[in-house]
């Protein structure tokens, strides 16, 4: 049986300034990074067999912040949605310049479709591939992650179709959820936790 630790990256910049950032990045802000250590005092519990990031910025250097000095595992499956021509512009440049698709983001992930970036099916995808590649562990993992990412494994978790996927709890920067299970088969311990930022 494997137990995953996973958390969503820091507050950052363009997550304040509301703006989408799928492959891009921005720095974590002050409180991102206060939060961050403020969950490695909750995580000094656990002893972890591995700690696993996204390679984009914002998870690794939360990561850093979690587990300091232990070794991280970069993973491109653990990357956020690619949002392609949409990253770096604010939510509401993106719904005056393309409001169809983005309302399509929003309300019905099952059909959404993008030249420039990623589907969710895509992202599902990657779930897959991210839990079958863990299921060399036998402990507790730590996995360091994105907004959409976790909704997706959760979604997958709960066998939920793809148009609920942004079903509540909404994944607050630096919330914890936790899952174990093994062969595929997985069980939700924790959802979104937010008790280290009170």
């Amino acid at each position: 049986m494997v137990k995953l630790y996973i958390t969503r990256h820091g507050e950052t910049q363009w997550n304040r300034e509301k703006r989408m950032q799928g492959w891009k990045d921005s720095d974590l802000t002050p409180e991102g990074e206060e939060d961050a250590r403020a969950l490695a005092q909750v995580l000094k519990r656990v002893s972890f067999e591995a700690v696993y990031s996204s390679p984009i910025g914002r998870a690794r250097k939360t990561a850093e912040l979690l587990v300091d000095p232990a070794p991280i595992i970069l993973e491109e499956d653990l990357r956020e949605i690619g949002m392609g021509d949409w990253e770096g512009r604010t939510q509401e440049e993106v719904r005056a310049a393309d409001p169809e698709r983005f309302h399509t983001f929003w309300n019905k992930p099952h059909v959404y479709e993008t030249e420039t970036g990623e589907t969710f099916n895509q992202v599902m995808d990657r779930v897959e591939s991210f839990l079958k590649k863990v299921q060399v562990h036998q402990g507790t993992i730590l996995v360091v992650t994105h907004s959409i990412f976790i909704k997706a494994l959760l979604a997958y978790v709960k066998k939920l179709p793809l148009d609920k996927l942004w079903s509540p709890p909404f994944i607050e920067a630096t919330s914890l959820t936790v899952i174990e299970g093994a062969g595929g088969k997985y069980e939700i311990v924790v959802e979104g936790n937010t008790s280290h930022k009170e």
